[in-house]
C-alpha cells in the first residue's frame, strides 16, 4: 500500500516503530519472500530484529536475506522445512534435526 507521502505503509511502519522503540526491546516479523522490501527496511533500521519467514516452502531466497541483514539482528524461521522432515518417530527427530544443521551451515555459508 503506497501512502499520500509516497512511502509503502511498511516503511511508516518500520518509521514509527523506531520512535516507540525507546527501550530497544521492538521486533518485526518481515516476509522473505520479498527481498528488496527488506533491503528497504534495513536502509530504515539496521539495529532492530527481524523476525524473517518464508525462507524454503514459501519461496524466499536464503542468500538474498541474509545479504540484505549484512550485519544487523534476525531471526529466521523454517517451519515446514523441519516439520516435515520425515521418518518415523526415531527417524522424525533424527531427520528434523539434521535439516536444522544444514539450515544453520547454509546461513553461515554467506
Amino acid at each position: 500500500l503506497i501512502l499520500s507521502n509516497g512511502n509503502s505503509l511498511f516503511q511508516e511502519v518500520i518509521q514509527k516503530g523506531q520512535s516507540w522503540n525507546i527501550n530497544n526491546n521492538l521486533a518485526y516479523v518481515v516476509g522473505a519472500t520479498h527481498h528488496r522490501d527488506l533491503e528497504i527496511l534495513r536502509e530504515i533500521d539496521k539495529n532492530s530484529y527481524f523476525l524473517i519467514p518464508g525462507v524454503g516452502a514459501q519461496g524466499g531466497d536464503l542468500e538474498l536475506v541474509v545479504k540484505a541483514n549484512n550485519s544487523s539482528p534476525f531471526i529466521i524461521n523454517a517451519s515446514r522445512s523441519i516439520i516435515y522432515a520425515g521418518g518415523n518417530e526415531k527417524k522424525y527427530y533424527e531427520n528434523a534435526r539434521k535439516e536444522a544443521i544444514l539450515l544453520k551451515n547454509k546461513i553461515n555459508s554467506f
